[in-house]
């Protein structure tokens, strides 16, 4: 299963985890985007808010009870909102970023592990700017951040029973979200020329293989892609096994 499916970096990942054998079932807020990713992969689509625990449990359910088990779940659902200062970013600004982006990741994780095969693999979608600082983007960079802790304490504790659970942090990528943000703003700016274009097609295969058997790799990776010098790994040195299908 697939959040966020009806765009973006979600609807990339769909075709190539249908090329390894997956039955996708693709879930978004909007039941057409969803319909068409399903359609170009031979999958099904799902209409649900990811800020809606029920509704995801009841997708989550339905996938199970049809195919016997979850396989893969990629938690890749988010939000962006207006750009704010510091000083100026409202408590209900912050707190919608970490409804969406972060606890629908930990309900995301609950529910998948509680409906998973022997062998199961989960991927969650964070951020860059979850690690960078960019200024104007607080409520998003501490909703991806969160995203990146839990995801490393969720893979300590649900390794042991065969759940690979890690997260990738792609930089600019150019999605819906991202046009939706305005552009006349510092935050906006600033995103782009220190970030650098990207587009979700060169993201998928390196999103996707987090999830297939080929990926060997120690459960808790967090994957940055980023063009400066920094410590955490860009995408050119991903390791062969990972990026492999």
């Amino acid at each position: 299963m697939i959040t966020g499916a009806g765009s973006g970096i979600g609807a990339a990942c769909a075709p190539m985890l249908g090329a390894a054998g997956a039955h996708a079932v693709a879930l978004d807020l909007d039941r057409d985007a969803a319909a068409a990713t399903a359609n170009d992969v031979g999958g099904e689509a799902v209409a649900a808010d990811v800020s809606d625990p029920e509704a995801v449990q009841r997708a989550l359910t339905a996938a199970a009870a049809r195919s016997g088990a979850i396989d893969v779940l990629l938690n890749n659902a988010g939000i962006a909102l207006d750009t704010h200062c510091f000083a100026d970013t409202e408590t209900s600004h912050f707190l919608r970023h970490i409804e969406v982006n972060m606890l629908f990741v930990i309900d995301g994780i609950r529910m998948g592990a509680a409906l998973r095969a022997p062998r199961s693999a989960i991927v969650n979608t964070a951020s860059v700017q979850g690690l960078f600082a960019v200024p104007g983007y607080v409520s998003y960079a501490a909703s991806n951040c969160g995203v990146v802790g839990l995801t490393k304490v969720a893979a300590m504790e649900l390794g042991p029973g065969g759940i690979r659970v890690n997260a990738v942090s792609p930089t600019t990528v150019d999605t819906p979200m991202l046009h939706a943000v305005p552009a006349g703003g510092s935050g906006g700016r600033r995103i782009r020329e220190r970030l650098g274009p990207g587009r979700h097609h060169r993201r998928r295969s390196r999103r996707g293989s987090r999830a297939l058997p080929g990926c060997r790799r120690l459960p808790g990776d967090q994957w940055a892609g980023n063009r400066d010098r920094q410590r955490h790994h860009r995408w050119h040195q991903l390791s062969p096994l990972v990026t492999r299908a």
